[in-house]
């Protein structure tokens, strides 16, 4: 058959049946033509159905995945380990490709878009194949549920007969054995004196465990006011009273951990609230440490002055000047590496200057607006020169420093020959005699803080570089000592950006959207130069990741209750500030959105906690367990949702349950049972409140649980016990032709309760009829009884038939219901019996006989009815009655073999022992119609009575 089905699978694929089948005989007699076997062969086998049907034989490759073929290893996972196996099988449902294709995995977490890790493989899947990624943890990222995503041939290559199947998603949940603030919310406003802080171990079952809170007015929880708890607890929602009161319009920070130093390091969760007395519930931002959270683009905010500065450019100047010829090559201005320009225009004795715009960084062309009083020259289009020879001169030169706008960067120089006649400041402060106290160019550059201009008394070379209204701006100046020198000043110095923003944290979730407040001020107390705007954006989709511009204000208290919470949940808002004359940013003291916030349930086993991590085999799981609301907001009735995760990492969703409303503050504890015995071995319980966001809430890691349990296999055997009438009897004993046959099936499980009619099957055959009949539960002739809660695990049958005379064989067949089997592997009992519908009892044996101590008497009834009279009277010799045994005192008297439990001890009706030697017995019964009973003959026994009288023999 393998030639067969290479032809269908391979030779002759796509082909009919019959050409397959054909191809497949003319390939064995021609590999054995001479051989008689293969001929033998060929010739037995057969197509039987229609030669022109063909096998499904699809024409291209089909990639199929699903989420339940996909599966992780550990089954937990947490921060604690580093990474973890993602095992993913593949099949291809269509035709064998010998193309290899790329197997995608992806991460991101659930409601977000971004992308945590990737990888992929290349690999070839004929029928399937089982690929396995070493997945890492991240956990500063990873902490909450997470998806991902496993996307087969993405890129089409190879075609395929569909697209559609190529997907599958494994959501897991990743716990962090830590602490995380969770209320008050991060960024919250609060109102109230008192509060109590709450966190939640993401690990609701962590067992007693030692928790820091601390709090404090400054991120860095290094300040005199820092407040630390110690709290030693079980895990689930940790809180802390905080002992202090308030002030109004203050920050507090606050952070949570595990007391464990991890590295020589606590690893700690922080969160942060304002305290507005007259405040509104919210989100607020307006500390330095709250703003460092948000996104800045153009802009920086420094620890150190705690002001938005706009985003700062390194820029270099390199001047070079000497007194011209001497060194013709030595007198250029540099400008980030580009040359401004050579030497000057005027030779006679002058100052140069080169302005630098703040903004921009590029050195102002001269255009003649401040012409100089020497027009430009040449390619010095960046200079701005002015001869110093005539007071006329200087005042320009004097007027164009106190013009340069302020916050420009000044490049300034000397320029001279050896040949010219130029002036020095002895000169230029003489000019205050035609122009005014303190009117001079020297007094224009010692106001610039130029002090260096004192040494300018002969000719030599100086170079200054300052900021034009910036006395936090140091001047550089050089000044030569002789008019040889050549002398360089090269400097550093910041341009910034005009304008930037800053992107907010996301705000919400919300059920209702109030106002929008914030309040920019002036960085530099020129608001009139600062432009000031907020965007407001919506976030939508199903992980909020679409965003939509709403509006854009000016505006510093906007009513936003025309927002739809119900599209928009959250919020982002993004600050634009601008300042193109003093590239100065304005301060935020703050920005508010005002609005409803929503509730938040969280799994607390401090509240209610139950669970047994070992089960026997038909044990129930029962789970106990305390939800909490941390907040002043009512939620709806309570979902709750149980999992399963089996031995083979296969999730199964075993039950969910709706519990009551759960008010403000209030708590639940949640029921659960079920019944595992189908997974053996260990398995992880998944407990979910407010599944799949059942009803609106603010965060969800904390209403997750995992608890591993073990079930334990049933693997003893149950007990089985048959009687009729109360009488064990051996195999083709005689039975009551109306017997009670009683089958007790007893189990040491007392979990896995005997209940169930299946565990138990009775069938009867007689000599007539080789073949057993099952009889079946009428709950008459035959009625199952099943097992109670009583403490003892038994089932038993009452079979209670009406036979005739007849040899017959009960079967009996019974199990647990883990399926261990009672009695033999074979699990068939069987035991003949024997009916005689007549009543007849057979001659009374006493044993032993001879006795000394005491003696029994063994007979066989038959028929259906215990004899109404049954006596033995022992007689001496000399015909005298010594004893009379009624049937009261013989005990239990059955239908078949019996053996009295009285046991008679050789004493007289008044107790006296009676001597050794023979007596006579006999036996004297009357059915209930009072007629004697017919004697049954045996032979063997027989021999020993005559005239129905028996001898017995006391011998002590």
């Amino acid at each position: 058959m393998r030639g067969m089905y290479r032809n269908i699978a391979y030779k002759e694929y796509g082909n009919t049946l019959g050409k397959q089948y054909r191809n497949n005989l003319e390939g064995l007699q021609n590999d054995n033509p001479s051989n008689i076997y293969t001929a033998i062969h060929t010739q037995n086998m057969l197509l039987q159905g229609d030669p022109g049907l063909s096998v499904y034989n699809p024409d291209k490759a089909d990639f199929f995945v699903e989420d339940v073929l996909l599966s992780n290893n550990p089954s937990i996972v947490n921060t604690t380990i580093d990474s973890f196996t993602l095992n993913a099988t593949v099949y291809n449902l269509g035709m064998a490709v010998n193309d290899s294709v790329y197997v995608y995995l992806s991460h991101t977490k659930v409601g977000s878009s971004v992308v945590l890790f990737q990888d992929s493989v290349k690999i070839k899947i004929l029928n399937h194949k089982t690929i396995s990624f070493r997945v890492p943890v991240n956990p500063l990222t990873d902490v909450g549920l997470n998806n991902y995503t496993i996307n087969v041939n993405k890129a089409a290559l190879p075609d395929e007969i569909s697209f559609a199947n190529n997907k599958a998603v494994l959501q897991l949940y990743i716990s962090e054995n830590n602490l995380t603030p969770i209320y008050p919310y991060n960024f919250s406003i609060v109102h109230e004196q008192n509060i109590e802080l709450k966190a939640s171990t993401l690990n609701p079952f962590l067992p007693n465990t030692r928790f820091l809170m601390e709090i404090d007015t400054t991120e860095k929880f290094n300040s005199a006011f820092k407040q630390t708890k110690n709290i030693t607890s079980l895990g689930g929602v940790i809180k802390w009273q905080i002992p202090f009161q308030m002030t109004d319009s203050t920050v507090y920070y606050w952070r949570t951990t595990i007391d464990t130093l991890i590295n020589g390091n606590r690893t700690w969760n922080n969160s942060s609230f304002i305290y507005l007395a007259n405040g509104s519930e919210g989100w607020n931002q307006s500390h330095y440490f709250q703003y460092a959270k948000d996104q800045l683009n153009g802009l920086d905010l420094a620890e150190n002055d705690r002001h938005f500065h706009f985003g700062a450019h390194v820029n270099n100047v390199r001047i070079l000047n000497q007194v011209f010829g001497f060194n013709a090559s030595y007198s250029s201005n540099f400008l980030n590496n580009v040359n401004l320009g050579n030497a000057g225009c005027v030779f006679e004795g002058g100052v140069q200057f080169v302005l630098i715009s703040p903004v921009t960084g590029l050195a102002m062309v001269n255009t003649g607006q401040y012409a100089g009083t020497i027009p430009v020259c040449l390619n010095r289009m960046y200079h701005f020169e002015f001869a110093t020879t005539n007071a006329a001169s200087r005042k320009s030169a004097m007027d164009f420093l106190q013009n340069i706008p302020d916050g420009y960067y000044v490049m300034t120089k000397s320029i001279m020959s050896t040949s010219s006649g130029e002036t020095y400041i002895d000169t230029w402060k003489n000019d205050t005699t035609l122009y005014g106290s303190g009117k001079s160019l020297y007094h224009s550059y010692i106001n610039a803080g130029l002090t260096d201009i004192n040494q300018f008394t002969s000719r030599k070379p100086f170079i200054f570089f300052f900021r034009k209204g910036d006395p936090s701006f140091a001047p550089s100046q050089v000044m030569g000592n002789l008019s040889t020198d050549n002398v360089t000043l090269e400097r550093d110095f910041n341009t910034y950006d005009t304008k930037g923003n800053m992107n907010s944290t996301t705000i919400g979730p919300s059920s209702e959207w109030k106002s929008l407040l914030w309040s920019p001020k002036s960085n530099d107390n020129h608001l009139e130069y600062d432009k000031n705007y907020v965007k407001v954006y919506g976030l939508s989709g199903n992980d909020n990741a679409t965003e939509t511009l709403l509006f854009t204000t000016s505006n510093t208290d906007t009513s936003i209750a025309g927002i739809s919470a119900a599209q928009y949940k959250y919020l982002r808002l993004e600050w634009y500030t601008e300042d193109s004359t003093l590239s100065s940013p304005s301060d935020l003291r703050y920005w508010r959105v005002l609005y409803q916030p929503l509730p938040e349930a969280a799994l607390n086993q401090l509240v209610a906690f139950q669970f047994k991590d070992s089960l026997q085999q038909g044990e129930t799981l029962s789970l106990k367990l305390g939800v909490e609301n941390l907040t002043r907001l009512p939620m709806d009735s309570m979902l709750i949702k149980y999992k399963l995760i089996d031995a083979n990492n296969v999730t199964h969703t075993i039950g969910t349950t709706r519990y009551k409303p759960l008010k403000a503050l209030d708590t639940l504890v949640t029921h659960f049972q079920f019944d595992p015995s189908a997974y053996l071995g260990k398995n992880v319980l998944y407990v979910e409140a407010n599944p799949d966001f059942d009803q609106p809430e603010e965060y969800h890691p904390n209403n997750l649980g995992y608890l591993p349990f073990y079930l334990k296999s049933d693997q003893i055997n149950p007990v089985m016990d048959v009687t009729f009438d109360g009488i064990h009897i051996l195999n083709n004993d005689i039975v009551s032709a109306k017997p009670m046959i009683k089958i007790l099936l007893k189990d040491e499980n007392l979990h896995n309760l005997l209940a169930d009619t299946s565990l138990m099957q009775v069938s009867l055959r007689d000599t007539a009829n080789r073949t057993f009949v099952t009889i079946p539960f009428d709950g008459t002739v035959c009625k199952f009884i099943p097992a109670s809660n009583n403490g003892k695990n038994e089932a038993y049958i009452e079979y209670r038939p009406t036979l005739a005379d007849n040899t017959y064989t009960l079967q009996v067949s019974a199990k647990d219901k883990a399926g261990n089997l009672a009695g033999s592997t074979s699990n068939k009992y069987e035991i003949g019996f024997i009916v005689h519908n007549k009543a007849t009892i057979t001659n009374v044996l006493n044993y032993p006989n001879p006795f000394s101590t005491s003696t029994q008497f063994v007979f066989t009834l038959t028929g259906s009815e215990i004899p109404s009279q049954f006596k033995i009277q022992i007689i001496s010799v000399t015909g005298k009655v010594v004893k009379e045994i009624t049937k009261g005192e013989l005990g239990n008297i059955h239908i078949g073999r019996n053996m009295t439990e009285y046991r008679w001890d050789g004493r007289d009706q008044f107790g006296q022992l009676l001597g050794n030697g023979v007596y006579l017995y006999r036996v004297i019964t009357n059915n209930n119609q009072g007629e004697s009973i017919e004697l049954s003959k045996n032979n063997s026994v027989d021999k020993f009575f005559k005239n129905g009288y028996g001898k017995l023999y006391i011998m002590r």
